[in-house]
């Protein structure tokens, strides 16, 4: 049923954003008004655990090697190409 999987969806959306104690591009907190990238920088990763029947939330780092994190604005506007670090020698750009 599509309309269950959208619940469940949403669920594991709510639930990602109540962890989250920062403001980042259209997910805004009261009483965090700005990004915190030394905490929260990170892909939320949800697992399903049959027993509760609820989303578990965990994280992993980011890998910010090769594409330096830049602050996303949702305003018209053109920031240019993204700068690409330390790109090892074998993969052609662009990617």
């Amino acid at each position: 049923n599509q309309f269950q999987s959208m619940l469940e969806l949403a669920l594991v959306i709510a639930k990602g954003a109540l962890l989250r104690d920062e403001f980042r591009g259209s997910h805004y907190k009261l009483g965090f008004p700005t990004r915190d990238d030394d905490h929260f920088l990170k892909t939320t990763i949800a697992t399903y655990q049959p027993e509760s029947g609820e989303p578990e939330i965990t994280y992993e780092s980011v890998d910010t090697r090769h594409v330096k994190p830049v602050e996303r604005k949702y305003v018209k506007t053109d920031l240019g190409p993204p700068e690409f670090m330390r790109v090892p020698k074998n993969i052609r750009l662009p990617i």
